[in-house]
This record gives C-alpha cells, sequence and structure tokens, in this order.
C-alpha cells in the first residue's frame, strides 16, 4: 500500500538556493582565527618573558 501527502508533492529546493541561503561563518575559518590569536599570545607571553630575564637575543636565534 502506498501513502500520498494531502498536501500534494513536495518542491524540491535547487542547491544554488540552498548554498545562498547558507550565510553563517564557515567552521574552519573560525577555528584559524582561534588558533591565530592563541598563538598570538602564546608569541607575546613568551616574548614578553624573555625580556624580562634579559634573554632576548637567544629568542631571536631560536626562532
Amino acid at each position: 500500500m502506498t501513502t500520498t501527502n494531502p498536501a500534494g508533492p513536495i518542491p524540491e529546493t535547487p542547491v544554488h538556493q540552498a548554498e545562498e541561503r547558507d550565510t553563517g561563518p564557515n567552521c574552519s575559518d573560525l577555528l584559524a582565527d582561534f588558533l591565530g590569536v592563541l598563538d598570538r599570545i602564546e608569541t607575546e607571553a613568551r616574548d614578553g618573558f624573555l625580556r624580562r630575564c634579559g634573554l632576548a637575543t637567544r629568542a631571536a636565534v631560536w626562532r
């Protein structure tokens, strides 16, 4: 026995329309931005620590 939709056939959404509606941020872009911020924080903390310890010239050699 087959059933039918009383409201009629369900229209299909073209792929290009579905892509246009997806305007949210890309997760991989958000992750890359977040990791970039973490890297910048780590670099600034390390450089600040080395400057306070008087090892700033050695840090330039390590990079």
